[in-house]
């Protein structure tokens, strides 16, 4: 069995997003293993709880530090969040720790996951890009 079998056995395989489909060829873009986990992981704490139609309690609270100062209080509600979400959410993963890597003044905290794998007792990190800014929705506001 190689590398790809065994994936797909054993962590699964799925179409990739946001662009599940290749614009040369047309094909559907898959992706396996560890890549499907942190895609899974990312659109988790992406997401905001409410804003999934048939699955409103899906998502994580890390919106509710947005706007909070850069400072120990704020990583531990960080570490929180994080595990919380994904102790309810990712079956395929245990989170063994969450450590926000800064505390500081800049917007951008880089949140560094390490899970362990439960299907192949694997150990695994992700880095979640989490950033302290909202976002406009709708595009460009023009009052031209």
């Amino acid at each position: 069995m190689n590398q790809n079998e065994f994936d797909n056995k054993w962590i699964g395989n799925g179409m990739q997003m946001p662009q599940p489909f290749n614009s040369t060829t047309g094909d559907i873009n898959i992706n396996t293993g560890t890549d499907r986990l942190h895609q899974s992981i990312y659109y988790i704490l992406s997401t905001i709880p409410g804003e999934r139609f048939f699955v409103p309690e899906f998502g994580s609270k890390l919106y509710l530090v947005l706007f909070e100062p850069n400072d120990y209080i704020t990583s531990d509600l960080i570490k929180t969040y994080v595990k919380e979400a994904l102790d309810r959410w990712e079956p395929r993963i245990e989170v063994i720790s969450v450590d926000p890597q800064n505390i500081g003044e800049d917007n951008a905290i880089p949140v560094m996951i390490t899970f362990r794998i439960k299907a192949t007792n694997m150990i695994d990190n992700y880095v979640y890009p989490f950033k302290k800014e909202a976002e406009r929705l709708g595009g460009d506001i023009s009052y031209e």
